[in-house]
């Protein structure tokens, strides 16, 4: 898969208010996302944090979002495509095919036929290789356990290759060896490439390790937005969860205890 050519883009967040029949979730969120950062997003359940990504991607209609100056759902599906892409918290195949096939949805942005490019088949096969799965290329995706699943999915987002890649925790179903293996692959793509990621997390200090900059949602309304060195210390992350961390060790790990 041949590398993008580097161009400064931005996606931005104006004034966006997100809203449940109950409550306000954010209010005003106001943001912008240039080439190659990594904003992680944490906050409690229910925060608004899929809620955010779904806005950010179009699957609802607020045009409070723009790419490019352009609201991101005034984009034609293939243009919105190429620009930005979202891997749901929940995995939905949309239909029962073989792994490799799947993965190969990915390319519908890329091309005016259907997932017809050699070189998009070559470049499936070297993403499922990469990510351990070359033995399932030919399984049934609804046979895949649910960490193969999520790699796949994996896969699929990284062959489409949007300039802005929402991830709602993208590590679930893995276990640790795989967890590991897949954030080196994923932050080794979006270094690659300079795509921007926002990135749905709960481990903190995975959040800590990856992120340039950082969102915080409280579920009220309340939110705060700038660089992940201001923004994920002890103290903050303490207050946000309602749960006290202590800082170990040289590496300022976080823990809780139980």
């Amino acid at each position: 898969m041949a590398t993008r050519e580097i161009s400064l883009m931005s996606l931005s967040i104006n004034k966006l208010t997100l809203s449940t029949t109950k409550r306000c979730l954010v209010n005003e969120l106001s943001l912008s996302v240039s080439t190659g950062e990594r904003w992680v997003i944490i906050g409690p359940n229910g925060a608004g944090k899929s809620s955010l990504l779904k806005a950010c991607v179009g699957l609802t209609a607020h045009p409070e979002v723009t790419f490019e100056q352009k609201a991101i759902c005034d984009y034609e599906p293939k243009d919105r495509a190429q620009r930005i892409g979202l891997l749901s918290q929940q995995s939905l195949t949309g239909f029962n095919t073989r792994t490799l096939d799947l993965v190969l949805s990915g390319s519908y942005a890329l091309t005016t036929s259907y997932w017809e490019d050699q070189d998009h088949l070559h470049a499936a096969v070297a993403l499922l290789k990469s990510l351990g799965l070359s033995e399932n290329m030919n399984q049934a995706a609804s046979e895949l356990s649910g960490g193969e699943l999520r790699r796949a999915e994996i896969a699929r987002l990284m062959l489409q290759n949007p300039k802005v890649m929402l991830l709602d925790e993208p590590l679930n179903h893995l276990d640790l060896h795989q967890q590991k293996a897949t954030q080196d692959i994923l932050l080794n793509h979006l270094a690659k490439h300079n795509n921007a990621a926002l990135w749905v997390e709960h481990d903190l200090n995975r959040a800590r390790a990856i992120a340039t900059h950082a969102v915080l949602l409280k579920g009220d309304g309340h939110w705060q937005a700038g660089e992940a060195e201001d923004l994920l210390t002890s103290k903050n992350l303490s207050e946000l969860l309602n749960t006290p961390l202590q800082s170990i060790g040289e590496q300022d790990y976080l823990s809780v205890f139980y």
